[in-house]
C-alpha cells in the first residue's frame, strides 16, 4: 500500500517552523485536553493510538455539533417557511449524519504538534537505560531530582548547579551528564553541551538519549558531518527507530545533499506512519522543502525513484502547477 501526501506548499530547509494559527479554538481543545490524560508511562505504540483516538474523537464530536446546529436550523427555516396562514405543520426529513474522523485529522495533527505542550511532552521517546544511567548514591539522585525540577521551571543556571552535584557525587552518573548537556544547550553554550554529551557516551556508548542530543548541538555549531556521525551511530545501535533516519535526513539537507536527505527522510515518515506517529508531519514538511529544492536542481526524477524506492507517491496540487 503506497502512502499519499499532496504537496501544499514551499517550506525551505533550516528554516524553524513558526506555530501555526488554530483554525478551530474548540476541537483543538478539545484534542489537547484529551491528550493530557493519557498515561506517559504506557508504552510507545499505546501512546500513539491514544493520540489517534484523540483527534478522531474530537473531530467526529464536532462534526455531530455541526450537522446537528445544521439540521436544527433547517427545521426552525422550514417552520417559518411553512407556518404561514397555517395553524399547523408537520415537518419531514430523513437526517442522515455521516462522520468522517479522516477529515481534517492531519491539519489538527500538525497543530497540536506545534503548540499542544501535552502531545509535545508525551511525544519524548522512551529512553534506554543501562546499568550507569541512573546511580545507586543517594545523594546524587537528590541532586538530580531537584535538578529536574528547577529545569522543568525554566531556571536553568539552579538547575545546572544541581546537576554538576550530581555528577560530583557520581561521575558515572549517565542520565546527569545528558541533562548538564542539555542544560548547557538551552543557555545557548552549544560547545558545552557538545563536551558533556561526550562524557555521558564515555560512560554508556550506547545512550540514547546523548546520541540524539549530541548531533543537535553539533548542527547548532553548524559543524553538520560531525552530526552525520553521530546519527549514524543513532541508527547502528537504534536500527528500529525513525530519530536517527530524520536527523540524516535534516542534517544532509543542510549540507546540500539533497539525494542522501529524501532517502533517509522517507524511511523515517514511513517509519512514523507505521507507528502512527504525528511526528510524520515533520517528515511530511520536510519531504516538501526537498521536493522542493531537488525539483529547482532538476534532480526531481531521483526524488521521484527514491520515492517510489520507499513505495510513496506524491501528487502536486493545481496551485503549484500554476
Amino acid at each position: 500500500m503506497k502512502n499519499y501526501f499532496f504537496l501544499l506548499a514551499l517550506m525551505f530547509l533550516g528554516h524553524a517552523y513558526a506555530q501555526e494559527s488554530i483554525k478551530n479554538q474548540e476541537l483543538y481543545d478539545t484534542a489537547c485536553n484529551c491528550i493530557e490524560e493519557i498515561d506517559s508511562s504506557a508504552s510507545q505504540d499505546e501512546r500513539y493510538e491514544e493520540v489517534s483516538t484523540c483527534l478522531k474523537s474530537a473531530i467526529m464530536a464536532e462534526q455531530l455539533k455541526s450537522k446537528l446546529l445544521f439540521n436544527k436550523d433547517f427545521a426552525i427555516d422550514s417552520l417559518i417557511n411553512n407556518t404561514k396562514d397555517k395553524d399547523s405543520v408537520t415537518v419531514k426529513k430523513n437526517i442522515n449524519i455521516n462522520l468522517d474522523p479522516t477529515e481534517g485529522y492531519e491539519d489538527l495533527e500538525r497543530e497540536l504538534l506545534d503548540n499542544c505542550n501535552a502531545l509535545k511532552k508525551l511525544m519524548i521517546d522512551d529512553v534506554k537505560s543501562s546499568k550507569h544511567s541512573m546511580s545507586d548514591d543517594e545523594a546524587a539522585k537528590i541532586y538530580y531530582k531537584k535538578g529536574l525540577d528547577a529545569y522543568s521551571e525554566g531556571k536553568f543556571p539552579q538547575a545546572l548547579d544541581l546537576f554538576e552535584r550530581a555528577v560530583d557525587a557520581d561521575r558515572k552518573f549517565a542520565f546527569a551528564w545528558d541533562m548538564i548537556g542539555i542544560t548547557h544547550r538551552q543557555m545557548g553554550d552549544f560547545k558545552q553541551a557538545v563536551k558533556n554529551y561526550k562524557k555521558s557516551l564515555r560512560i554508556d556508548p550506547k545512550g540514547k538519549m546523548p546520541l540524539q542530543n549530541l548531533p543537535v548541538a553539533y548542527r547548532l555549531l553548524e559543524e553538520y558531518e560531525k552530526a552525520l556521525e553521530v546519527y549514524e551511530d543513532l541508527i547502528k545501535y537504534y536500527p528500529d527507530d525513525a530519530e536517527g533516519y530524520y536527523g540524516i535526513g535534516q542534517t544532509a539537507g543542510a549540507l546540500g545533499k539533497f539525494a542522501m536527505a529524501a532517502d533517509n527522510m522517507m524511511i523515517a515518515y514511513n517509519m512514523y506512519v507505521e507507528s502512527n506517529s504525528p511526528y510524520s508531519q515533520d517528515a511530511i514538511r520536510m519531504l516538501k522543502s526537498l521536493y522542493v529544492e531537488m525539483q529547482n536542481r532538476d534532480q526531481l526524477e531521483e526524488f521521484l525513484a527514491l520515492a517510489e524506492k520507499h513505495n510513496i507517491k506524491f501528487q502536486e496540487t493545481s496551485e503549484e502547477k500554476e
